[in-house]
């Protein structure tokens, strides 16, 4: 015989009743069967999904071994098994970690939350210590349903910085004596785990692939003494449940009504179909023919109870009733059981289906069976092609053999969970925590800053997200408390965001927050101790920053004009990085601040009338005058109007010097040469006006020349 290393997968479903037992192997984007088996367990041998003899398992395993070796020309050493839903246990868990402030959190410190988590819902799952939990329970899947950070819900807790971090998660284990019963029947038989699922699991995969799962849809998978439920929706298993019972209910009520062995009853019940009888024999020798309706009166009842208890778990795991139901296993087919289900989820009837060898699309190659009761070997054999099965693998950590239940995503984290270990032995903060106040507000406090665990593989330095492999040797070094420092202040605030430098008018200026310690400033080296009255002020803002440094938005001039004391308030420009910017705009390290000094000129100072221009017309045509200002003095020397005002000068002037007159008119405006060489009549807003007639904003002025002279 040839080795299956390279060939199909051998897997092996072991039912309460039956061993269905086939060779698969990935066909470009489809799955191949090159042969099948299904074989009767032998009495007694399992019941209600568990194995009771192992021995009596065994020999029906190694027979269904030996036919596909034979059918094969392969020799087979391992197996893709799966184990019942009905050991499945699920807990929630929980757990929280005092930080030290200065440190942001890493992906190994997300990992030991979620490792003592883990640990937590252990405990609860047995009702006593971890470690007592440990010896009997396997973890086969662990999802984080949510982080905190101070106590606020947080996408992901790597990276960022706090006073307390938390996790739930929800883990799912298996019984250890679950796992130990299929290896030593497997043994027994000759044979190796090659990987576990569950079976729930294995159906989902082919009957509500990926693609499937943003649908809201549950799977039955009927069993001989278990109905293992799993939902799906917005893409992924949301949950996974058990009703403990299935076909054997249905077996058990014909044998006891017409007095039947349980496998005359078994067979009588496949028989069972509309318009026919079964022929069977009693156990008092009596030959009997059970006609169809004479039987549905016997079972009806136990059908109804079983597909109440399967909607009511349906239900309790969605929420409501789901979309659609698909029916897989060999108590699919018992008669009504689809109609009830959908009844009682309110559902039509063509959203309750049974499926079977045919609605799995890809799917090619030999099958004996078709039937729903097949679905279950299928998807155990393409979970394992698909690598999303578990491999029993062995470690050793610090010396310790260890044997455990590895996922394709499984890590030194959750190897070291099998062995025990919990956020203590992976962190240590050296001492008792310390309460201090910080800005009104009770917080704990590692009184340093802690140390973490070292990590190797395989002699390589290693952290608790290294992948684990078959055979690895771990090494788990205790935290070094001797690295630890002391808790300053510069742990309390991010060291980046809250001290940088800037450039203020030339001049370098350290930003940093402003802290006092009950009432006393102190720098950031300040040692944190028990009891500490904490108060931070954040200097966020180029305005902070330029009011800290004694610098005013706003900067006032004092002056004299004829004899009265003035003053006036500007604005002062702020400059950063050469552009105009608003003081509330937030500081950022390396910023160049320049603060402008607010500027006043002579023009600015002095009444209206001295710098405004005016707009007049003169026969109609418009005009504007401007002011052309003599005789202003400050401190004695005459300055024009863009003379920029100093703090305390004199300013000094007539104010009657200002304003226009009708001369004034003839800097910007030729009057006719008639009116030059003849004179003539002046009238402002049609009033008769001589030349130093004032002249004030929107004026209308007519100059007429007299009239030439007669002789």
């Amino acid at each position: 015989m040839t080795s299956m290393s390279q060939g199909p997968v051998f897997a092996l479903d072991i039912g309460t009743h039956k061993v269905a037992g086939l060779l698969i192997r990935k066909c470009d984007d489809s799955y191949c069967i090159d042969h099948s088996i299904m074989l009767e367990q032998l009495p007694q041998a399992m019941r209600d999904g568990q194995i009771h003899h192992i021995e009596k398992v065994a020999r029906t395993i190694k027979q269904v071994k030996a036919h596909l070796e034979k059918a094969s020309g392969i020799s087979l050493h391992r197996a893709a098994v799966a184990a019942a839903g009905r050991s499945l246990k699920t807990r929630a868990g929980s757990a929280k970690r005092i930080l030290h402030p200065a440190d942001p959190l890493t992906l190994d410190d997300a990992k030991v939350l979620e490792l003592q988590a883990v640990a937590n819902a252990m405990a609860d799952l047995a009702h006593s210590t971890p470690r007592s939990a440990l010896e009997n329970y396997l973890c086969v899947g662990c999802s984080v349903v949510r982080s905190y950070l101070d106590g606020e819900p947080i996408g992901s807790l790597v990276g960022h910085r706090g006073s307390e971090a938390g996790m739930d998660v929800i883990a799912t284990f298996l019984p250890r004596v679950v796992i130990d019963s299929l290896i030593t029947a497997l043994q027994l038989a000759g044979l190796d785990i090659a990987s576990i699922t569950l079976e729930p699991i294995a159906a989902m995969h082919v009957v509500v692939p990926t693609t499937m799962r943003m649908l809201n849809i549950a799977l039955v998978d009927i069993g001989a003494g278990t109905s293992d439920i799993a939902v799906a929706a917005e893409g992924t298993i949301t949950g996974y449940g058990m009703v403990a019972c299935g076909g054997d209910r249905i077996t058990e009520a014909i044998a006891k009504h017409f007095l039947l062995d349980f496998t005359a009853a078994e067979k009588a019940k496949q028989l069972l179909a509309p318009g026919t009888a079964a022929a069977c024999e009693d156990v008092l020798g009596n030959t009997l023919h059970l006609d169809y309706e004479e039987v549905m009166a016997v079972i009806r009842p136990v059908v109804q109870d079983l597909a109440a208890e399967i909607t009511a778990q349906i239900t309790a795991l969605n929420g409501s009733s789901p979309k659609g139901v698909l029916l897989v296993g060999g108590g699919s087919q018992t008669p009504e059981l689809a109609t009830l289900i959908q009844e009682n989820l309110g559902l039509s009837p063509n959203l309750v289906r049974i499926r079977d060898r045919t609605s799995l699309q890809r799917v090619e190659g030999h099958l004996e069976r078709s039937g729903p009761d097949v679905v279950t070997p299928i998807g155990i054999g393409c979970s394992y092609l698909d690598g999303i099965t578990m491999e029993l693998v062995k470690a050793t950590i610090n010396g310790r053999a260890l044997q455990f239940l590895k996922l394709p995503s499984s890590t030194v984290s959750n190897a070291l969970l099998y062995a025990g270990y919990t956020q203590e032995d992976l962190t240590t903060v050296g001492g008792e925590f310390i309460t201090v106040s910080i800005g009104g507000k009770a917080v704990e406090l590692p009184p340093t800053s802690g140390a973490a665990a070292q990590v190797r593989v395989n002699g390589e330095p290693a952290d608790l997200s290294t992948p684990v492999r078959d055979g690895d040797i771990i090494e788990v070094l205790p935290p070094d408390e001797t690295t630890a420092a002391p808790t300053t202040l510069a742990d309390l605030v991010d060291g980046d965001a809250a001290c940088f430098a800037v450039s203020v008018n030339g001049e370098e200026v350290l930003v940093q927050p402003q802290i006092t310690v009950n009432g006393v400033p102190q720098r950031l080296d300040y040692q944190i101790g028990h009891g500490d009255n904490i108060e931070i002020t954040h200097v966020q803002t180029v305005g902070e920053l330029l009011e800290s440094r004694g610098v005013q938005q706003y900067r006032t001039l004092s002056f004299t004009v004829n004899g009265e004391e003035r003053t006036l308030s500007r604005p002062v420009k702020l400059i950063i990085n050469g552009e105009a910017a608003p003081y509330t705009k937030t500081l950022r390290p390396g910023m160049e601040i320049t603060c402008g000094k607010p500027q006043v000129t002579l023009g600015e100072v002095l009444p209206r009338a001295a710098t405004a221009p005016i707009s007049i017309k003169v026969n109609g045509e418009s005009l504007q005058l401007t002011p052309t200002v003599t005789g202003i003095l400050v401190n004695g020397t005459p300055q024009s109007l863009d003379y920029l005002v100093q703090p305390g000068d004199i300013i000094q002037f007539d104010s009657r010097s200002f304003g226009f007159i009708v001369t004034d008119i003839f800097r910007v405006y030729q009057p006719d040469p008639e009116f030059l060489a003849r004179g003539g009549q002046i009238t402002v807003n049609g009033l008769s006006v001589g030349f130093t007639a004032p002249l004030k904003d929107g004026d209308v002025v007519e100059l007429r020349a007299a009239a030439p002279l007669t002789e």
